[in-house]
């Protein structure tokens, strides 16, 4: 169970009394998220779950807020409907306890802690208002939360149970770290040290630490020169650079333009050769004779003669003349007449 001393701003704090098991009853915003009061336990209700953190700029006041009310709302003290008094000046019988929006370093919603010693808290309202230095919170017989002065009744003690981690940047406002004046100091005398010496302005503090400050500083200044001179080239290598690109590109522009005019230049000669090869005869051959014809061929111009077998009729295709030869059977007379 925690005390006054490891509260974590960052927790969801389920609250008790101890009229009632925490188990069965915790305190809870009411439905119109103003009143307060206990109620039946549901701890995954964010009417029924609390954070608990140091007022800002000290004085050792805590501000509770409720997940269900938002970041905006503090548990404060508040006066009857029917009062006519501001909450500062009316007197604890004419005030509760209720939800309400509002400066988390107002009077009526700070609230002093102090351990029971038995794992309890008592509550009262801020130390600066003197009206209510003897009233402390407790749970009367409607269990409402409201003020009473008599501290040895039941319903004055109360306890904080962990429930979840926040997590939530909206209720991380307004929250300063618990920590004894002596350790913020250390601790903020060490970043600023730290600070210092990394940019070279470190004031000494005092004089004892005078020397050794400025020997921090002279250290971290000679490492870091050459790195800054080695992070950037200088003028003239850039220019260099930039040369050499412009060389580069020119060389690779020149072969590019070999390389393609050679090429051009061995299509054209290879078309050429290939008209050539075309428009020359073939070799042994006349340029009018094809492929299968000899060249030379013999060809005689001799005087036709009479074969041993034929007539000259024959060979001119004269048709020879013959005597007509009768018939078989005829009449030689009939052709005298």
């Amino acid at each position: 169970m925690a005390n006054e001393f490891n509260i974590d701003p960052n927790v969801w704090y389920q609250i008790s009394n101890d009229l009632f098991d925490p188990k069965v009853n915790s305190l809870r915003v009411g439905d119109s998220h103003t009143a307060i009061y206990m109620f039946a336990t549901n701890l995954t209700s964010p009417q029924q779950r609390w954070q608990i953190f140091p007022v800002s700029g000290g004085g050792g006041g805590w501000n509770f807020r409720a997940q269900i009310t938002g970041s905006g709302a503090y548990m404060s003290q508040c006066v009857h409907l029917t009062s006519t008094t501001a909450p500062t000046d009316a007197n604890p019988d004419d005030t509760d306890v209720c939800m309400a929006l509002g400066a988390a370093a107002d009077i009526q919603r700070q609230w002093i802690l102090s351990s029971n010693g038995d794992g309890t808290f008592d509550i009262k309202l801020s130390n600066s208002n003197p009206l209510y230095s003897d009233y402390h919170l407790f749970v009367n017989e409607s269990n409402t939360v409201a003020f009473s002065n008599d501290t040895t009744e039941e319903g004055v003690k109360w306890g904080f149970q962990s429930i979840t981690p926040i997590d939530d940047p909206a209720f991380s406002t307004g929250i300063v770290p618990v920590a004894s004046t002596s350790s913020t100091t250390r601790s903020a005398t060490s970043t600023s040290t730290s600070t210092s010496t990394d940019t070279n302005t470190s004031v000494p503090t005092s004089p004892g630490s005078q020397t050794p400050t400025q020997t921090q500083i002279s250290s971290p200044t000679t490492s870091s020169a050459p790195t800054q001179q080695s992070s950037g080239l200088s003028s003239g290598a850039a220019a260099g650079v930039g040369v050499a690109v412009a060389i580069a590109v020119l060389a690779l522009a020149a072969i590019l333009f070999w390389f393609f005019r050679r090429r051009r230049r061995h299509s054209r000669e290879q078309i050429q050769r290939q008209v050539q090869e075309l428009a020359t005869p073939y070799s042994g051959h006349d340029g009018a004779s094809f492929p299968h014809e000899t060249k030379n061929r013999q060809i005689y111009h001799a005087e036709p003669a009479e074969l041993h077998h034929q007539s000259l009729a024959e060979l001119d295709h004269t048709p020879e003349r013959k005597p007509p030869v009768a018939e078989l059977g005829a009449d030689p007379r009939a052709s005298r007449g």
